[in-house]
């Protein structure tokens, strides 16, 4: 009988596998959809217990074999490999379910449909403490996601999830975007809120006075900030006490020329006519009356910086339509031409730099091209249908009170024939300047019973000038304050200050604020 009931269990499956084409064990009415349905209330399912030499040991093991690894304690299934059952396993996720992984692999999320993690304050999701957390989708990993994040100081290494954190500790950043590896994710407020660094100020009272012809450092309005952006700030009252500004122009011009003709010279063997050729930077000296002919091409190789200095032991004229061509970052602000005696333009020249004639007069023909200033120690100087403009300061020189001008003698009158166009001031301290009434002179005319000052205020950053941050005041407009405004990009160790000069007499400042406030 015993040997009968295996036999009519076998015949029994076999017909209702044939009658059905499904199995059912414990049930005559297994699931339509299953081919195998089997039901109990007391007893569990057992897939064959291997070790993992046993599986491994298993020869051409079908996609999707399973067994129960007993030296893992996980179940594995085979497809181009053994894997772990969590390993690239896709599961539906309900309320109050989790996916634990405590193995050094990816939990995959694949497939066509959105699949939502949604947490309650009652339900923990637990992220490795490294590794990386990937969206395939763009925006679907996005700052809000963990932009509440922080490290939970009690030891227990979680990563919390809050909408109103509390910090702790000391801030390691400004900022921290996603993903930034820190001890703690600060938010703006936070630092602002822990911090003092977020701005700095400087004030002063009492008076302080200057008569600085070049930028100098008003004492005490210097700051040096942590690195970062700040918008700089200052405001001060000042009062300007005007001076004879042609005799402080005389003192500047001879300092000017003594500065120059002390410059060391590196050629003396240029002959005493230059044209049709292209020079080097460099100090030419030539021991006798020179000349320009034809086209000059001064090339700077680049260096906006290049020197030129042309000195002569005697006169120094150029011919008619006599051209200088400033090539390869040259510039007429750093190109200087200094005589022993006159200097002559002779008609439609297109002269590029200063000309400085020492106890000599000026005189240029018509319609002279200049970019750049004349400048005469003792002698008059005469221009005739002139198109002019005076150049910026140069690096390698102090112009000083002579900043403003584009002609000034020491002693002599200054006089124009025909319409001329000038931008700059023009000046004289012993003589008349006559012959502009039709002209078009962008400047002022400065004599020796000029009395006036021109004061300027800057902001400087690592003792470079901030670009557009300075502010000019007449004596003649005394509007009795002056600010600044500028954006500085500091680095460490860098300084963020406050400069002033005045062109003649004396500069004054009261009470005086300067502050930096770090945008971010």
């Amino acid at each position: 009988m015993k040997n009968s009931i295996p036999f009519l269990l076998v015949l029994f499956l076999l017909i209702s596998k044939a009658s059905n084409a499904q199995v059912g064990i414990g049930t005559t009415n297994p699931e339509v959809s299953s081919i195998l349905d089997i039901q109990s209330t007391n007893k569990g399912f057992l897939l064959p217990r291997l070790t993992t030499v046993q599986r491994d040991a298993i020869s051409s093991p079908a996609t999707g074999l399973l067994i129960y690894n007993t030296t893992t304690s996980i179940f594995n299934f085979y497809n181009l490999g053994w894997k772990d059952f969590n390993t690239g396993l896709v599961l539906p996720i309900n309320g109050g379910t989790g996916i634990a992984n405590s193995n050094a692999s990816t939990l995959a999320l694949p497939g066509a449909f959105a699949i939502t993690i949604t947490t309650t304050g009652l339900t923990d999701v637990t992220l490795p403490k490294t590794g990386t957390l990937y969206g395939t989708e763009t925006g679907s990993i996005t700052s809000a996601q963990i932009q509440n994040s922080s490290n939970d100081e009690t030891g227990t290494g979680k990563l919390v999830f809050s909408e109103s954190p509390t910090f702790t500790g000391i801030t390691q950043a400004p900022t921290a975007a996603v993903g930034t590896n820190t001890t703690q994710l600060a938010t703006t407020a936070f630092v602002f809120a822990n911090t003092t660094s977020n701005y700095k100020s400087i004030n002063a009272t009492g008076d302080i006075m200057t008569s600085s012809t070049t930028d100098v450092l008003v004492p005490g309005m210097s700051i040096s900030p942590l690195t970062g952006t700040y918008a700089v700030a200052f405001n001060g009252q000042y009062t300007i006490t005007p001076g004879n500004k042609a005799t402080q122009a005389a003192i500047a011009l001879q300092a000017f020329y003594n500065q120059l003709n002390s410059v060391a010279v590196t050629n003396t063997t240029h002959s005493a006519t230059f044209g049709s050729e292209t020079v080097n930077p460099g100090v030419y000296s030539i021991a006798t009356a020179g000349s320009v002919l034809g086209t000059l091409t001064l090339d700077a190789h680049g260096d906006t910086n290049a020197l030129f200095i042309f000195k002569f032991g005697a006169a120094f004229n150029t011919g008619a339509s006599a051209t200088i061509i400033l090539l390869n970052g040259a510039s007429a602000a750093n190109v200087f031409w200094l005589a022993q005696g006159g200097i002559g333009l002779g008609a439609s020249t297109i002269m590029k730099g200063t000309l400085l004639a020492n106890n000599g007069a000026v005189a240029l023909g018509a319609s002279c091209m200049l970019e750049g200033r004349i400048l005469s120690t003792a002698g008059a100087i005469s221009t005739n249908t002139l198109t002019m403009t005076k150049t910026a300061s140069s690096s390698h020189a102090t112009l000083g009170a002579l900043s403003s001008f584009a002609m000034f003698t020491s002693s002599g009158g200054v006089d124009n024939t025909g319409i001329s166009n000038i931008t700059g001031d023009i000046g004289t301290n012993a003589g008349a300047i006559t012959g502009f009434e039709t002209s078009y002179v962008n400047g002022s005319f400065i004599t020796p019973t000029t009395v006036s000052a021109l004061a300027t205020f800057s902001i400087y950053q690592n003792g470079v000038l901030i670009e557009n941050s300075s502010r000019t005041r007449l004596s003649s407009v005394n509007t009795v304050d002056v600010s600044l405004q500028a954006i500085a990009s500091v680095s460490a160790g860098q300084d963020v200050d406050v400069r002033w000069n005045i062109d003649a007499g004396t500069l004054k400042l009261g009470n005086r604020i300067l502050t930096l406030i770090n945008v971010r």
